[in-house]
């Protein structure tokens, strides 16, 4: 659940614009929603032809021309491009930065031109770091090199088909880039990755998705009435954010609504870390113990969010999962719309004992709805008297 990040920008200096710049960059590409407004002094540099350099304001300023920092101008090009960031006003920022193809597009074609040339450069680097490590420790257990953003990665719906196969297309075709030499190297990839490819563990060691904590009881065939609690695994999502913020504190005597706030996030950490974060930032202005208004201030934005990415037909996959927890049988048309679900985190995956995938819980009777209405559209169509030729 991305925050909102509004960045007012009048300045004309090269230290301002690059902060704001950075902020955006780093604010759209986290997944927040970030909207920049430029004004006073900062629109002459984003005049459509524009090439005057911004001047520096200090010495700063002067560091970041002769250290030849990445231009305000590419950053905020990254914000509109890889974080969809909106830029409204006078100016169209989005037309008048962005590029015509897509950033993975972009590293796909780099890599059909020169990928030996980057698979050098970046083993290079890879074996440096390992020599340095290993002189620091000359006894080493071995070297485990975790690279974790690959599964932040975000593409608003209009570039999100293209991202997903770009994505796919440079993990299957450049495997070798990825086997990095000297050392274990563990990726976090996005969910929909092996759904669109499984024939991905030919190449990698592939773990499968990483699940959700099971915070409520599976889905039976035709269940129609809300899932029972897991108390098991409630208890160890509590546990978890008691590590991270003082219970007593925070939640007084509502651990009830703590609960609530586990089930609501579906078992997924990083939502329910996301919640707590939300809820602790709205008490600075109305103070704690957090009520079911809190609460609701909190979960609302983010039921919002998941709806939006439902869609409202081609329900087979929401359908099957919201059935039967399964995602076997589904055709390769489906796994596009499954994989965007995947990806917002309205479809979870969960692990105990067997593998199985469930709506979330707080769209589940939206999904239920869609699903029934589709039934009955469809019933009416087929009850129509038709017309003679």
């Amino acid at each position: 659940m991305g925050n909102r990040i509004s960045i007012m920008v009048v300045s004309g200096t090269i230290e301002r614009l690059q902060m704001a710049a950075m902020v955006a960059s780093v604010g759209a590409v986290s997944g927040n929603e970030v909207t920049v407004f430029l004004s006073m002094n900062a629109l002459p540099f984003f005049h459509k032809g524009a090439s005057a350099p911004a001047p520096a304001e200090g010495r700063m300023g002067t560091l970041l021309i002769e250290k030849k920092a990445p231009p305000f101008k590419q950053l905020f090009e990254n914000a509109v491009e890889l974080g969809d960031a909106k830029v409204p006003g006078p100016l169209d920022l989005k037309i008048g930065l962005k590029h015509q193809r897509p950033f993975w597009l972009k590293i796909r074609d780099a890599l059909s031109v020169a990928p030996s040339k980057l698979k050098e450069h970046s083993h290079d680097f890879i074996l440096r770091c390992t020599a340095h490590l290993q002189e620091r420790k000359p006894r080493p257990r071995g070297v485990v090199f975790i690279l974790d953003s690959l599964e932040k990665l975000y593409a608003p719906r209009s570039e999100f088909h293209k991202v997903m196969t770009s994505l796919v297309q440079v993990l299957s075709d450049f495997p070798e880039h990825f086997h990095l030499p000297g050392c274990h190297a563990i990726y976090t990839i996005p969910p929909y990755v092996q759904l669109m490819n499984p024939q991905l563990g030919d190449r990698y060691r592939v773990s499968g998705v990483l699940p959700a904590v099971k915070v409520l009881e599976r889905t039976v065939e035709d269940d129609a009435g809300p899932l029972p609690r897991y108390l098991p695994g409630i208890e160890q999502l509590v546990e978890l954010v008691g590590r991270r913020v003082p219970l007593e504190k925070v939640f007084g005597a509502r651990r009830d609504l703590l609960e609530d706030l586990v089930v609501d996030s579906g078992g997924h950490v990083r939502t329910l870390l996301r919640f707590v974060q939300e809820l602790l930032t709205q008490s600075r202005r109305r103070g704690l113990p957090p009520d079911e208004e809190a609460l609701r201030r909190v979960v609302n934005p983010f039921r919002q969010k998941l709806e939006n990415v439902v869609p409202r037909s081609g329900l087979k996959a929401l359908e099957q999962i919201l059935r039967q927890g399964s995602l076997k049988g589904l055709e390769a048309s489906d796994h596009e719309a499954l994989a965007g679900l995947m990806q917002n985190y309205a479809v979870l995956s969960y692990s105990n004992g067997t593998d199985w995938f469930e709506i979330h819980p707080l769209i589940r009777d939206t999904v239920r709805q869609l699903v029934e209405e589709s039934h009955e559209r469809t019933r009416k169509v087929e009850a129509a008297p038709r017309r003679r030729r």
